[in-house]
């Protein structure tokens, strides 16, 4: 709705003033007559009314899927139910965008979901990444540099302070992207690379299940940020790329113990293929990689059975010992 109102303003401000400036004036009879007198309060007011149009963000702008909570304060407990199930979602800016789609409908699963993503850090570091062919600084939390707090004491601290259940990782975007390791620019394609993207899924799990939390490794959903100059998708797009991660997140998971593999790239790719919406329900941004609010809340009813299932089977195996985090 909101890019409907900015297309008709932007129309009629350029329609009013082809007529009543730009053709005169090409004419040499703007100055003569009436029409000046006309067309600067009308320019004036087509402009304000543009600004207004395309600065206003109408309320239907992020809708709220409708949700039937079974606990109203999903970090305690009711009488009658058991305790819900602690959850911590980390990895990069995926993680994060599906978390918060995924919160909203959390309590009807008896499920509290934190979200622990960071905005451009997975489970790499290295000084610089290349997107779209532009090099650009890596985040703070992913450059291994020590003044700075790095993505495992962040996913530490998290889990410290909120005593998860089940952590969910879900990473992939930088680990398929050109970056720089060791002093020089490669990815994934190159084996030693692809060994080291494979130790760091190994930390992760340790991190993520240092607190005696299940761990649930998902697979990196698809990705369709746009095309090259020459038609070809970017670098960070391949499917080859993303092949050779989610395969290696199938390898950690098998070789860790209470680590299951969730293909969720199966889920937000079905076939194969990038889908910005699946059925009626926008599940994917423009920019092709991050999730619509939407779209977590349409993964809802097939992600929270699955993690709540595997938060009672911990609970069960700890006797109880995880709490509830504040």
């Amino acid at each position: 709705p909101l890019f409907g109102v900015r297309a008709l303003a932007t129309v009629a401000v350029a329609t009013a003033s082809f007529y009543l400036v730009e053709r005169p004036v090409r004419q040499g009879g703007f100055l003569r007559g009436w029409r000046p007198w006309l067309a600067a309060p009308l320019a004036v007011t087509a402009t304000v009314v543009a600004l207004v149009a395309s600065t206003v963000v109408p309320a239907v702008a992020l809708p709220t899927p409708p949700v039937t909570p079974v606990n109203t304060d999903p970090g305690k407990s009711v009488p009658g139910r058991p305790p819900p199930v602690q959850v911590v979602i980390v990895g990069d800016s995926t993680a994060l965008t599906l978390a918060i789609g995924l919160d909203g409908s959390a309590a009807a699963y008896d499920v509290r979901s934190r979200d622990g993503g960071i905005l451009g850090c997975g489970i790499t570091s290295g000084a610089e990444y290349e997107l779209k062919g532009v090099d650009a600084p890596m985040a703070p939390q992913c450059t291994g540099n020590a003044s700075s707090p790095q993505w495992p004491q962040v996913w530490q601290g998290n889990i410290s302070r909120w005593h998860p259940n089940v952590v969910v990782i879900l990473a992939g975007r930088w680990e398929v992207s050109n970056r720089t390791f060791e002093g020089r620019w490669t990815n994934i394609l190159d084996p030693s690379y692809a060994m080291y993207v494979k130790q760091q899924l190994f930390h992760a799990v340790d991190v993520a299940a240092a607190g005696g939390a299940h761990v649930v490794l998902m697979t990196a959903p698809c990705y369709d940020s746009g095309e090259q100059p020459d038609g070809q998708p970017w670098p960070e797009d391949s499917r080859q790329r993303l092949a050779i991660y989610n395969d290696l997140v199938r390898q950690v998971a098998a070789a860790s113990a209470d680590t299951s593999v969730f293909d969720f790239n199966a889920m937000a790719c079905p076939g194969g293929q990038y889908e910005q919406d699946i059925g009626s329900v926008p599940v994917r941004l423009a920019d092709g990689v991050h999730f619509a609010f939407d779209g977590g809340a349409a993964f809802a009813a097939r992600i929270w059975p699955v993690v709540e299932k595997l938060g009672r089977r911990q609970m069960t195996t700890t006797a109880g010992t995880s709490t509830a985090g504040t």
